[in-house]
């Protein structure tokens, strides 16, 4: 017996805009880059990536504005960021996950847009371990986290796998 594939919807706050993406949701990411940053006026923004031929707009036209060789696009009447493209003929579409009708489907993310592995690590902490599956004790002092051994099981950056730890030296 042949199961439905899963349907993720939603849409953007004021309603004018309604999507829906068919399959499970992949390279679910917290990305701090500069670029989403700024679109969604926030530390970092959650996505997760569908292919583009299972993502549809159900209700509504997303205003789009193509920046760097990329495309974002938004609602035009509430400012919603709702996807990325990292070209105009990508064959996937990064959506934002806060504007999932059910965001709480999410439960792993992986933290990117940081210049070395270095802030990359402690990027990944600041937005939550927990999503990371890390667990993390010790001496190093983020805030009010302390870090002394960060280990990652299995880690995938654009497609290049870490399976190492990272050591963070006693002061």
């Amino acid at each position: 017996m042949e199961t439905e594939p899963k349907t993720i919807r939603g849409g953007c706050l004021c309603g004018a805009i309604r999507y829906e993406g068919i399959g499970e949701p992949y390279n679910v990411t917290h990305c701090h880059c500069a670029d989403c940053r700024k679109s969604a006026g926030a530390p970092f923004a959650t996505w997760a990536s569908f292919r583009r031929d299972n993502f549809q707009f159900t209700k509504g036209n997303p205003r789009e504005i193509a920046w760097a060789g990329r495309v974002r696009a938004f609602c035009a009447t509430c400012g919603s960021a709702l996807i990325f493209m990292s070209q105009p003929d990508a064959d996937e579409i990064d959506v934002t996950v806060a504007t999932f009708d059910q965001p709480e489907i999410v439960t792993r993310a992986l933290a990117i847009g940081a210049q070395s592995i270095g802030a990359f690590a402690l990027g990944a902490l600041a937005i939550g371990a927990l999503a990371l599956g890390v667990v993390a004790v010790g001496r190093l002092v983020i805030g009010r986290a302390k870090i002394k051994h960060l280990e990652i099981d299995d880690l995938v950056v654009n497609r290049l796998r870490v399976t190492d730890s990272l050591e963070i030296p006693r002061d």
